[in-house]
């Protein structure tokens, strides 16, 4: 387990103060509950930002769409405040955040068959089996940006 504390001194953080209580507060919150992961995947999700806007040359990130699927255990708040934490003093600073949660479904490799795993029942309900795949819910993907 990882524990994490911060103690930040409020010094002339008058525009400021507020992100920097909720970033206090994530830090509080999240670390302590192990779920420290959504800071790592955003920061592969702002590396593929980074790349588009270097490659197209943007002036301002808008919006950023995610699809989150069920299976990264990613919290949206987290996500969010980790966002957040990313897009401080970059050209992605204001820009609106949207996650898409993306349900688990699955195939059995004994009859093909196709279904929503509800409850993290990992069973064929046409034929019983174990034996199957996920085809769907584990994906992380930078869905599109809204820029100028």
């Amino acid at each position: 387990m990882i524990k994490v504390r911060l103690d930040i001194e409020f010094k002339n953080l008058d525009k400021e103060q507020e992100y920097y209580e909720r970033m206090v507060k994530f830090f509080r919150v999240f670390l302590t509950r192990d779920d420290v992961h959504e800071m790592s995947l955003m920061g592969g999700v702002f590396e593929v930002i980074e790349q588009n806007i270097s490659q197209h040359k943007l002036k301002r990130v808008l919006q950023v769409k995610l699809k989150v699927g069920e299976l990264t255990n990613a919290e949206p708040d987290a996500l969010q405040m980790a966002f957040e934490a990313y897009c401080k003093d970059t050209i992605c600073e204001g820009a609106d955040l949207l996650i898409e949660r993306v349900p688990v479904y699955a195939r059995c490799r004994n009859c093909q068959y196709e279904f929503n795993v509800k409850g993290m029942i990992f069973l064929c309900p046409n034929c019983q089996d174990v034996n199957i795949e996920v085809i769907q819910g584990e994906e992380l993907l930078l869905e599109s940006l809204e820029v100028e």
